[in-house]
């Protein structure tokens, strides 16, 4: 008996160790009281919003991990006022960390944009492969470090419809003229064919839309748009193409890093990670039961797909925007960035193909 106890008191102590030693950069180790610190987050989403679930995750998991030594507060838009200015606040030292999409920082630095969602791009997992195993962290650090940030994985979206559409699209004249809300790289992309591209703030978007200021509307997915109405609105539902991922992100001011004792940068760095993943997670399990309840409740929207010879001149578009990003780069990281992605793409997708694709074929034959 006192044999059993010693291997089953081993086992908890094992335990203990695997549970908040989760990633290669070590163990981290028991908290002492000099090692307490209370850090401020600025949110672009509210802790009640579903985009802004990793940072509520990020501050149970700091909290749990320090053994209550090390707090982050969690800042929304009601204090900071400001949505789209995380990256200053940071940058700044007005806060310690922040969190947001890369993708609004696209006039500070076109290359933020690949670090948020790409048209035509990996799917959420080949992208978290292309980040932890393919160069992608320290590429998105050598962008950001310029501007003296840091910054992490915070969280993907995953695949994201190309939203909600007042009219079918049957060829690329439809797309001529049509008004539609579509921020980032896909924007510029159906520019290209003629869209002319709104983006209002998201609580006017309902509005805009029963009311033909736009014809369409790109959001997210069923997880969050039936919360916006725009079930209510439209009559189609268009599958995406310009978002097969979407990551959102963390932002740390380095000087504030610095200044952090090893075991909490530790915390911190490992807590990010997995805050990130357990976002994506979550809004998988949404969208699923988002989709069932759209199914159900609006029988009259049409689910649909663009046309090949739209996904063509797409594809087309995309592939000419990205190499004009390449060529108007004056320190060739923009080249970097792509050649990375591209090869990270070709390496992961052969398995994607043989392993995903191939199985929901060969299953949705049965």
């Amino acid at each position: 008996m006192h044999s059993i106890h010693k291997i089953k008191s081993s086992i908890i102590a094992i335990s203990t160790i695997l549970a908040i030693s989760f990633s290669h950069h070590g163990t981290i180790h028991a908290q002492t009281s000099s090692d307490k610190v209370t850090w401020q987050l600025a949110q672009t989403w509210g802790d009640e919003h579903l985009l802004g679930y990793p940072t509520t995750r990020l501050v149970e998991l700091v909290d749990s991990l320090s053994g209550g030594n090390f707090k982050i507060e969690l800042i929304n838009k009601k204090v900071h006022k400001n949505t789209r200015g995380i990256f200053d606040f940071v940058k700044d030292g007005k806060y310690q960390m922040g969190h947001s999409a890369s993708n609004f920082w696209a006039k500070k630095d076109q290359d933020t944009l690949f670090f948020s969602a790409v048209p035509f791009g990996m799917v959420t997992p080949e992208l978290y492969s292309w980040f932890y195993e393919g160069g992608g962290i320290e590429l998105m650090n050598k962008v950001y470090g310029k501007h003296g940030l840091m910054s992490f994985p915070g969280g993907n979206s995953g695949h994201q419809m190309i939203g909600w559409f007042n009219k079918e699209i049957k060829s690329l004249e439809d797309l001529k003229g049509l008004k539609m809300r579509l921020p980032g790289l896909a924007g510029e992309v159906m520019k290209g064919l003629g869209v002319d591209i709104i983006n209002p703030p998201v609580s006017e978007l309902k509005e805009a839309l029963a009311s033909g200021k736009l014809d369409a509307v790109e959001f997210v997915g069923p997880a969050i748009d039936l919360n916006l109405g725009l079930a209510e609105v439209s009559k189609f539902y268009y599958v995406g193409w310009h978002s097969p991922s979407s990551e959102m992100h963390f932002m740390v001011n380095p000087a504030a890093f610095k200044k952090l004792s090893k075991k909490n940068q530790q915390i911190l760095t490992n807590a990010m990670r997995l805050a990130a993943y357990d976002a994506f997670t979550k809004i998988v399990n949404e969208n699923g039961l988002k989709m069932q309840s759209l199914l159900k409740d609006y029988p009259n929207i049409v689910l649909r797909a663009f046309p090949q010879d739209v996904m063509r001149a797409l594809n087309k578009e995309n592939a000419k925007l990205i190499n004009a990003m390449a060529e108007k780069s004056t320190d060739g990281l923009t080249k970097e960035i792509i050649t990375s992605m591209k090869k990270h793409l070709d390496r992961a997708r052969v398995w994607t193909r043989f392993s995903d694709q191939a199985y929901l074929n060969n299953a949705g034959a049965l």
